[in-house]
């Protein structure tokens, strides 16, 4: 027996997953009308992510709602490093953001802050040289040691480092700013940068990261394996909602 396909329905019977993938879907579709043709599922799934009903997060994988992008709040410090990198270096590709952008995702309160460039590695010491002149409080890839006894403890400081070949990285008002993804990789992938997000913080990162903001997992995962840290990203996306990545 065919029966009319309801919006309000088919978001209840998902509502409880935080995920769900092509195949679930075309088994919901199939009990509304088991003659129902693939192609027919579909066209139907790329109307509802159309409306807003659905979000691709991944290959073959959604979530119910609009898509929840996050958004860096570019300061004008960001935005004149970014210009002047573009017109020094107009071939090269960077991006720019500040420590500050991931306060929202913290348990803890933390009085760090710093400023992190990052640009083709072949212009990593001369972009550091000429940022310096402009800014004592610049550092070239720092120790754990440097940023914990040093860098931390001082304000407006900037960090210059490779950027990795890839990297999702978007314009926002023309600056380019890592992805979300790319920086909860970059968490966990660079530990001495990031010490004082490691262990449990870590976690809370990710799961308010996930809670607030739709999480490409394609692009997460791509990232995760370029920068070897794969096996690390999928325990820790494990252990926050029971899925693998």
């Amino acid at each position: 027996m065919k029966i009319k396909f309801d919006k309000n329905i088919f978001v209840d019977y998902f509502k409880n997953q935080k995920s769900f993938s092509n195949k679930e879907i075309y088994n919901y579709f199939v009990k509304l009308n088991p003659d129902v043709k693939k192609s027919t599922v579909n066209w139907r799934i790329s109307h509802l992510v159309s409306k807003g009903v659905l979000t691709r997060i991944g290959r073959g994988i959604y979530t119910l709602g609009a898509e929840r992008k996050f958004v860096h709040s570019i300061t004008n410090k960001e935005r004149n490093i970014s210009k002047d990198i573009i017109k020094n270096y107009p071939y090269l590709k960077h991006c720019i953001w500040n420590l500050s952008a991931i306060k929202e995702f913290l348990q803890h309160i933390i009085s760090v802050n710093f400023t992190i460039v990052e640009i083709e590695r072949e212009a990593v010491q001369s972009v550091y040289n000429h940022l310096k002149g402009f800014n004592a409080n610049v550092f070239l890839e720092p120790s754990e040691y440097l940023l914990e006894d040093h860098v931390i403890n001082l304000k407006n400081s900037i960090i210059v480092k490779s950027l990795v070949s890839e990297s999702p990285v978007t314009l926002q008002e023309k600056v380019p700013v890592p992805d979300l993804e790319k920086i909860l990789v970059d968490i966990v992938s660079e530990k001495e940068l990031f010490y004082f997000l490691q262990g449990n913080e870590k976690i809370n990162i990710f799961q308010n990261a996930i809670d607030k903001y739709t999480i490409n997992y394609d692009k997460l995962k791509r990232y995760a394996k370029r920068r070897n840290s794969y096996d690390s990203i999928a325990t820790t996306i494990n252990q926050i909602n029971g899925n693998k990545l």
